[in-house]
């Protein structure tokens, strides 16, 4: 800051109407993108006190031109994979856990080899395949291109400073910044691949500073600060009808009541996102210092620093199911309509809620030992002080051959906070971290200084 008045106010914009043609897509990208802002600065009292404050605003539109996947043909879903060299021939059987020794059922109808009798279809995937999932349209792979929805972000940017002289020796000033990011979900109806998670969210910092010549050789610089960050995502994949797609829809399973959402859906073709509700919430406040003299060729340095953190998390990870098909036909397109799965997983999602402390202390010595040669040498002690859960906490540890007390019917080595020796961290605190460093800096002779 200053004792004068200065600001200024700019704007950046770029769109498709400069934009290239992309060479293989042969269209122009969608990208929009405008970012705007004012600043501002000076005094509030002469001589003593004085400001600066800022804005940015970012619009952007953007939405992909080329996307690659492998869906199931309409000839595969008719049930005829002649044109897919990678089938095994008929006659020969499974030989992959847990189909193995099964009869493969690709047969030859009327000369014409690797056909499958639709009735042996998944009505699931076959439902899936026709409202959730673009047609294939190379009839060897089921390649399809595809773009992805428009994609919307929106971000308000601000920081703002006050410096104020409270002797000549003596300086407070008071910092932040604020950044909120607004991206909406979107996706296409009919193509649960296509599809663009939300991300809003919101971030502060704010520190107050306090800085201090003692002497011609001693400085002390302190601060205090608080910092919070906010954020949630998800997504919806929808049917050609425009109706959420989850797996509970198609199968008989659970979803957490009120909430549809896809997770990893997939075969060595294509596959969904993982597209559930998530939400992080962490805030940390603390304080740092710094004391540095200078005593003939030795700058002295001797700080630390005290922090408090706290870590909130909620996702639905991975309570939507989450199923894989695969590896026994020899065409994951083949598999995934059978219904043949390779891997399921479900879970009860996840809440976590962690909080704990840090600290850290240092010494430095930096020793001028020429005008062209400088060397440093330091220590710093870092404890491990793990963060806790609240209560008795959710997570386990493992020790083996112990048998968990608080859940007797746990698997042998998986122990938990509440048993014997286990806390709520799941590991102890340990004291002995110490980081010790040197470094030189040097310049050649003859360069300039």
């Amino acid at each position: 800051g200053s004792n004068q008045f200065h600001g200024g106010v700019f704007e950046f914009l770029r769109n498709n109407d400069l934009n290239a043609a992309d060479y293989f897509a042969k269209t122009v990208d969608t990208l929009k993108r405008n970012q705007f802002g004012v600043y501002i600065g000076g005094p509030i009292a002469r001589n003593k006190m004085f400001f600066f404050a800022n804005y940015q605003g970012t619009r952007q539109r953007y939405a992909a031109q080329y996307n690659t996947a492998y869906t199931p043909t309409q000839a595969m879903l008719n049930g005829a994979f002649s044109a897919v060299a990678a089938a095994l021939p008929a006659g020969v059987t499974l030989s992959t856990t847990p189909y193995t020794n099964q009869p493969n059922l690709f047969t030859t109808v009327n000369g014409v080899p690797d056909q499958i009798n639709p009735a042996y279809f998944s009505p699931a995937a076959v439902a899936i395949a026709k409202t959730a999932l673009p047609p294939g349209q190379v009839a060897a792979t089921g390649q399809v291109n595809f773009v992805s929805p428009e994609q919307i972000q929106n971000y308000d940017e601000g920081t703002a400073r006050i410096d104020y002289t409270l002797t000549d020796n003596q300086r407070l000033y008071l910092r932040s910044f604020t950044d909120w990011e607004e991206q909406p979900a979107s996706s296409i109806n009919g193509n649960l691949m296509a599809v663009q998670d939300a991300q809003q969210g919101r971030d502060y910092n704010i520190v107050l500073g306090h800085d201090w010549i003692l002497s011609k050789s001693t400085v002390n610089a302190a601060s205090i600060f608080w910092t919070e960050d906010y954020v949630t995502s998800y997504a919806h994949p929808t049917d050609i009808n425009g109706n959420d797609v989850c797996l509970s829809k198609y199968i008989d399973v659970n979803d957490i009541p009120g909430h549809c959402y896809m997770e990893g859906l997939s075969t060595s073709g294509f596959g969904s996102g993982y597209n559930e509700l998530q939400t992080e919430n962490r805030h940390s406040y603390g304080l740092n210092d710094t004391f540095s003299k200078t005593i003939g060729m030795h700058t002295l340095s001797l700080g630390g620093n005290l922090w408090k953190q706290f870590a909130q998390e909620n996702t639905d990870y991975p309570a939507a199911p989450i199923a894989g098909f695969g590896n026994y036909t020899g065409f994951g397109l083949a598999d995934y309509l059978l219904g043949y799965l390779s891997n399921f997983e479900q879970g009860g999602g996840e809440i976590a809620s962690e909080k704990g402390w840090q600290l850290g202390l240092f010494a430095q010595d930096e020793y001028r030992v020429l005008p062209n040669l400088t060397i440093t040498a330091g220590l710093r002690w870092d404890p491990n002080l793990p963060p806790s859960t609240p209560g008795e906490g959710r997570g386990a540890a493992f020790r083996p051959g112990e048998q968990s007390q608080r859940f007797p019917n746990a698997p042998l080595g998986l122990v938990f906070p509440g048993d014997p020796g286990v806390n709520a961290a799941l590991m102890p605190t340990t004291y002995g971290y110490f980081q010790p460093r040197v470094g030189f800096s040097w310049q050649a002779l003859g360069l300039p200084a």
